[in-house]
């Protein structure tokens, strides 16, 4: 599900710590051109959202609460709303067997706040210009 040019970009956040999640949550409400569907903090409530209205961007610490959970969601995401893009807060082993579709993933992994606003945009729109570290990997980090 791909919003139009003037449509905000609808994102999920999904996160298991409550002051991250409540953070991101508010980074996007004040940013232009992004909208909040949810703020989660487990697989549950995001297969919840999801299934009641599809988001454009799912922002997702995929360790929560373990890696094989955050995996595990990537994959259900990835069968039943392929559409959707997903913006990953860290690395994780295996990720990128889960989701082989460079243009669907990407890790931002530190990343500055005008830095995630900007990918989030980005990733809602089918056919952006990717950063030049985008690479269906990870962003280096050291």
């Amino acid at each position: 599900m791909v919003t139009g040019p003037s449509e905000p970009v609808r994102v999920l956040v999904v996160d298991a710590d409550r002051r991250v999640r409540q953070s991101l949550a508010g980074l996007i409400r004040v940013s232009d051109g992004l909208v909040l569907s949810a703020a989660v903090g487990d697989p549950v409530g995001a297969m919840h959202v999801l299934e009641g209205d599809p988001v454009d961007v799912v922002l997702i610490d995929p360790r929560l609460p373990e890696a094989e959970v955050g995996i595990a969601l990537l994959g259900e995401i990835r069968a039943r709303w392929p559409g959707t893009r997903i913006v990953a807060l860290a690395v994780v082993e295996h990720l990128s067997s889960v989701w082989e579709e460079p243009e669907q993933l990407v890790v931002v992994s530190p990343a500055s706040p005008e830095l995630l606003v900007e990918t989030l945009r980005e990733r809602a729109i089918a056919r952006s210009p990717a950063h030049p570290w985008h690479d269906g990997g990870a962003r280096p980090t050291g």
